[in-house]
C-alpha cells in the first residue's frame, strides 16, 4: 500500500492507545512501527536491488519480529515506566497489519524470507485505494472532533482496515467464477482466468486470461452485465529468450521472478537490431475510469532488451513509476 495508508492506520492505533500510553509518544510510536517495514525501499542502489529486497525481509514474519524488537528498545529508553513487552507486543500488532494489507495488492510480500522467497498476495485491493484510503483518513478526521470516542473510533478504523480486503477478495472470487462460465459460452478460447484489482476496485475489476502463448486482459464492472469485457491480447514472453536474456544480465533473471504476468508490451525495430519492452499486466489498469485519466499510461516495472543483429542483448532501459533508468550495457 501506498505510506499515506500505511501511516494512517498507525495513527488509528494510536489512537487505541493513548488512554493506556502518554499520547504523543503513543502516536509517534505507532507512526513509527507503521513505517518502519518499508525502510527496504532505501537498500540498495539500483532497480534490481529494489525488486530483490522490497517487500523481503522487512516484510517478513521474522523481520517484522527484529524490527518491532528494535523499535520497543529504542523507545523503552523514552517509557522507562513502560514494559518492554507491552511494547513490542504492540509494534508486532501495527507492524503484521501494515504487512496485511502489503499481502492484499498484488505486487506480493515475501512473508517466509529467507525460507521462501516466494511473494504471497491476495488481490485484496489495488496498490492505490482511494475508496480505502479515504475511508481511513475520514474516520481518523472524526477521532479529531469526536475526542470523547477516539478510542472506539480507532478500533474501527482498524476493524475496517482488516475486513476491506476480505470483502474485496470474496467479490472478486464470485466474479471470478461468473465470468469463468460466460466467457467460454461467448467463444473465449482460454485455459485460466483471473480477476484481479484495479482502480477504483470495487467498481472495476481486471480480468485477465491466459493460453499457453497469450494473455488476454479486460475490464469487469461490479454489476457484471450481460456482456461479456472485451480482451486485448498480448503475447508471452518466448522461453528461449528469456533464457538468453536472464544468462546475459541478471536483472532480467530477477525482472521474471518478480513478475506474475509478464507479456511483450511491444517490439521495435530499429537500425541494427530491435528493441522488446516486458510488462507485467498486474501494473496495467484497464478500468474505463484509469483510461480516460491516463489516455497514455505507461505501466510502471517494464524492461526493455535491445538486441543487436545477431539478436544478443546490447543494453536494457527499466522505467518504474515515472522514473527510468537509462540504457545500460549489461556487465
Amino acid at each position: 500500500m501506498d505510506p499515506v495508508t500505511h501511516f494512517t492506520t498507525g495513527a488509528l492505533a494510536g489512537r487505541v492507545l493513548d488512554d493506556r500510553l502518554t499520547g504523543w509518544k503513543a502516536m509517534v510510536f505507532c507512526l513509527a512501527a507503521a513505517g518502519l517495514p518499508d525502510v527496504d525501499s532505501l537498500i540498495g542502489s539500483g532497480p534490481e536491488d529494489y525488486l530483490i529486497h522490497h517487500r523481503g525481509f522487512t516484510h517478513s514474519i521474522m523481520g517484522i519480529a527484529i524490527l518491532a524488537a528494535v523499535l520497543s528498545g529504542f523507545f523503552k529508553i523514552l517509557w522507562r515506566d513502560v514494559a518492554f513487552k507491552r511494547l513490542f507486543l504492540i509494534a508486532l500488532g501495527i507492524m503484521l497489519l501494515e504487512v496485511y494489507l502489503d499481502l492484499a495488492t498484488t505486487f506480493g510480500t515475501q512473508i517466509l524470507w529467507p525460507f521462501s522467497r516466494h511473494r504471497f498476495a491476495f488481490p485484496g485491493m489495488f496498490i492505490i485505494d482511494p475508496f480505502f484510503t479515504l475511508g481511513l483518513l475520514g474516520i481518523f478526521v472524526l477521532t479529531l472532533v469526536l475526542k470523547g470516542k477516539r478510542k472506539s473510533l480507532g478500533w474501527l478504523g482498524l476493524a475496517v482496515a482488516v475486513i476491506y480486503p476480505l470483502i474485496n477478495l470474496g467479490i472478486g472470487a464470485v466474479l471470478e467464477n461468473r465470468l469463468a462460465k460466460r466467457l467460454p459460452a461467448a467463444g473465449g478460447d482460454f485455459h485460466g482466468i483471473h480477476v484481479t484489482t484495479d482502480l477504483l476496485t470495487p467498481l472495476y475489476w481486471k480480468v485477465i486470461t491466459e493460453d499457453d502463448r497469450r494473455y488476454g486482459l479486460g475490464s469487469a464492472k461490479l454489476s457484471l452485465s450481460a456482456s461479456v469485457p472485451y480482451l486485448e491480447v498480448f503475447q508471452k514472453p518466448d522461453a528461449a529468450l528469456v533464457k538468453q536474456l536472464s544468462e546475459e544480465a541478471s536483472i532480467f533473471h530477477t525482472w521474471f521472478w518478480f513478475a506474475r504476468y509478464p507479456v511483450v508490451w511491444s517490439v521495435e525495430e530499429i537500425d541494427d537490431g530491435r528493441e522488446v519492452t516486458f510488462a507485467d499486466l498486474r501494473f496495467f489498469s484497464h478500468s474505463p475510469l484509469g483510461q480516460k485519466i491516463f489516455p497514455e499510461y505507461q505501466p510502471p516495472f517494464t524492461l526493455t532488451a535491445r538486441l543487436n543483429r545477431e539478436g544478443r542483448l546490447a543494453a536494457y532501459l527499466y522505467h518504474r513509476y515515472g522514473e527510468t533508468v537509462g540504457w545500460r550495457v549489461p556487465d
